[in-house]
C-alpha cells in the first residue's frame, strides 16, 4: 500500500467525525544525542464530552505526555503530514521521527484491526513506520532509570500502558493514527417476552439522522425478520456524555436480535441483544442450571492464583463446550498432563489444541509446548488419513491483551490463535446464542491471518 492511499483511506475513515470531536496525542520520546527522538505516538478522537485529563512525565531519558492538539492549534492532518517529514510537534517541543534505513517512512493503513475486531467494533490505523534500529527496544538500563524516577515505573512497557498507548512491542518507532468507533449498539437493552428493545449509543455531536440501526431477528437459529430504523424514528435521551437512542420492536419469545449500529451508512459494531432469562443455546440452559447466569464460571476466567489454574482449564473447557466445541479437558487428569490442557473439535471435524494459563505466554515454554504438540496431533491426523481436518494452536490467559502485548506477535507469527482475559466477556455474550463452533474456529483463523497482515514487512 502507497503512503498516498494509505493517508487517504484514513482521512475517508475519519470524513464522518463530527467538528465537536477532539484529538489527543500521546507518545513517549528518547532522550538522547545527537538528536531527541520518538519511541511511540498515537493520535486518538473523543466526543467532545469525554474529557481526557493531561498528563506528563519527565525523566532524564524519557519524556511521556497526552495533549490536545487545540493546544497547539494543529490539525490531525498536521500530525500526518509532521510525521511523513521526520518530526512530531509537542508542548515540550519538536522529537525527530528517525527514518527507516532507505531514508523514508512507510505508512500503512488498516482499516479493521483484527485485535478490536474480536469485540465486533470497527477501528481503522493508521502506522507510519520509522527506524527499526531504535535504542529503546529490550534496554535494561533504560528500565532502571525509570525505576529511578521521581514518578517510577518498573520499565518502559508499563510507562506507555499507563499513558494509554499500549506496550512497546516493535523494534520500529511508530506514529499510530486510530479512527474509533463513533456509535455503538447499547447492549444494556433486552428481549422481554414477545418484545426486543433495541438501540444506540452515539458520540454527542453527531446528525442523529445519519444515524441508524440494522437488525435480524433470529428465532431458533433461522432468521425471521430483518429490517433498518433510522435515526429520526428512534426515541432520544441526552445524556451527560453521549446521545441514547432506542426503540421496541415485536418479536418472537426467546428471540435473539443482532443489531448493527451504523453512521452515514457505515456499520462500526455489531451486538446481540437477548432475553437474559431464555438463552437460546441448550448447552448453557443445562449448565445454568448448576451455575446461574455463569457467576461462578467467570470468576474462575479471572483467576490470577497459580494454585487454581486447574480450575482455569475446566472453565475454559466449559466455556468452549457453550460454544459448541466437543471438549477433552486432557490436563484435569495427572496421567494425561503431558498432553496439552484441552482439546476440542468442531461439528466438521477440525480441532484447537488449548493451552491455559495465568502468565506470560511464554511463560513456563508454555508455547513451545503448544506448538510442538499441535504438531504431534496433526501428524497423527496424517497417519489416520485426516490430513484435510485443520488444526489450531490456541493460548488462553488470564491476563490482558496490554499486559501480553509484547508477546501477541511472536504468537501469530508462528499460527497462535490468543484469547486474553479481556476476551472472555465477549465469549460468554456469544454462549446466549445457538453454537456454531465451525463459524468460531474460521473467525480465529481469519483474526490470526489479519494480525500476520498487520505486522510490518
Amino acid at each position: 500500500m502507497s503512503n498516498e492511499r494509505a493517508l487517504h483511506d484514513f482521512e475517508a475513515a475519519i470524513a464522518g467525525y463530527p467538528s465537536t470531536m477532539i484529538a489527543y496525542l500521546t507518545y513517549i520520546a528518547r532522550i538522547a544525542e545527537p538528536q531527541s527522538h520518538i519511541v511511540k505516538a498515537r493520535m486518538t478522537f473523543h466526543g467532545a464530552s469525554t474529557e481526557l485529563v493531561p498528563k506528563l512525565f519527565v525523566s532524564d531519558q524519557i519524556v511521556a505526555q497526552r495533549f490536545t492538539l487545540a493546544d497547539l492549534g494543529l490539525m490531525p492532518s498536521d500530525v500526518i503530514k509532521h510525521a511523513l517529514e521526520g518530526k512530531v510537534i509537542t508542548p515540550q517541543g519538536e522529537f525527530a521521527l528517525l527514518p527507516q534505513v532507505t531514508g523514508s517512512f512507510a505508512a500503512t493503513f488498516i482499516p479493521l484491526h483484527p485485535e478490536v475486531l474480536a469485540q465486533q467494533t470497527r477501528t481503522g490505523v493508521l502506522q507510519i513506520r520509522g527506524t527499526d534500529q531504535a535504542d529503546h527496544w529490550q534496554n535494561p538500563l533504560l528500565d532502571w532509570s525509570l525505576r529511578s524516577a521521581v514518578i517510577p515505573y518498573d520499565n518502559l512497557n508499563e510507562l506507555s500502558i499507563d499513558f494509554g498507548i499500549g506496550a512497546i512491542i516493535e523494534r520500529s518507532a511508530i506514529v499510530e493514527a486510530v479512527a474509533g468507533s463513533i456509535v455503538a449498539v447499547d447492549l444494556s437493552n433486552e428481549v422481554t417476552g414477545e418484545t426486543a428493545k433495541i438501540g444506540v449509543l452515539a458520540t454527542k455531536g453527531l446528525d442523529r439522522s445519519q444515524i441508524s440501526i440494522g437488525y435480524r431477528v433470529l428465532d431458533k437459529n433461522n432468521v425471521v425478520a430483518r429490517e433498518t430504523i433510522v435515526g429520526d424514528d428512534l426515541e432520544w435521551i441526552d445524556e451527560e456524555t453521549r446521545d441514547v437512542g432506542s426503540t421496541q420492536i415485536p418479536v418472537p419469545a426467546a428471540s435473539l436480535v443482532n443489531c448493527y449500529a451504523r453512521y452515514k451508512g457505515v456499520t462500526y459494531h455489531s451486538g446481540f441483544i437477548v432475553d437474559p432469562l431464555l438463552a437460546q443455546n441448550p448447552r448453557r440452559s443445562a449448565f445454568e442450571r448448576f451455575d446461574p447466569e455463569l457467576k461462578d464460571l467467570t470468576e474462575l476466567l479471572k483467576t490470577k492464583e497459580k494454585r487454581r489454574s486447574r480450575d482455569l482449564e475446566s472453565a475454559v473447557a466449559c466455556l468452549l463446550w457453550m460454544l459448541g466445541f466437543n471438549t477433552c479437558h486432557l490436563g484435569g487428569t495427572k496421567v494425561l498432563q503431558d498432553g496439552p490442557d484441552i482439546l476440542g473439535m468442531t461439528a466438521e471435524g477440525h480441532l484447537i489444541v488449548v493451552e491455559c494459563t495465568i502468565g506470560m505466554l511464554k511463560a513456563d515454554s508454555k508455547m513451545p509446548k503448544l506448538l510442538s504438540r499441535t504438531v504431534a496431533v496433526r501428524d497423527q491426523l496424517a497417519k489416520s488419513g485426516h490430513t484435510h481436518l485443520r488444526v489450531l494452536p490456541v493460548m488462553v490467559t488470564t491476563l490482558s491483551r496490554e499486559e501480553i502485548a509484547s508477546e501477541t506477535g511472536d504468537a501469530a507469527s508462528n499460527g497462535v490463535f490468543v484469547i486474553a482475559g479481556d476476551d472472555f466477556q465477549q465469549a460468554i455474550g456469544r454462549t446466549l446464542i445457538p453454537p456454531h463452533a465451525d463459524r468460531l474456529f474460521v473467525e480465529a483463523e481469519q483474526s490470526l491471518q489479519g494480525l500476520l497482515d498487520a505486522q510490518p514487512q
